[in-house]
């Protein structure tokens, strides 16, 4: 027997907009992915590049590193490949910036897109 999928859900998203108030331990952004969420693309488009010698971007949920150390002084977007972790029981991803010398000016912006197991927006006929 087929089963028809009728279900439909929108994507959610997470964003965090990092500038440099956001570099160095604890200054960084959490991302929580409810249970049952599969964690399933990511994206980082830096605005404004940042101006310290060396400065990363980091997205890790502890066990697995997204990515890792990405270049943030050039503008534009970085490709992030390797997307698609279920987290049955829920998760948190952290958004961390790193930097030597020190940043003057800089923004990235971070989204993290998941779904939702057994979640529905709509029903489609």
């Amino acid at each position: 027997m087929t089963t028809n999928l009728n279900l439909r859900q929108y994507p959610l998203a997470a964003v965090a907009d990092c500038g440099v108030a956001n570099i160095g331990a604890d200054n960084g952004y959490t991302i929580t992915i409810p249970p049952g969420g599969l964690f399933d693309s990511l994206t980082i488009d830096t605005m404004t590049a940042f101006d310290g010698t060396t400065n990363t971007l980091t997205v890790s949920d502890g066990t697995t590193t997204f990515a890792n150390a990405v270049d943030v002084k050039s503008t534009g977007r970085e490709t992030v490949t390797g997307i698609g972790k279920f987290y049955p029981n829920g998760g948190v991803l952290s958004v961390t910036l790193a930097q030597t010398g020190t940043a003057t000016v800089g923004r990235s912006i971070v989204v993290a897109n998941y779904v939702g197991l057994n979640r529905q927006n709509e029903v489609q006929n």
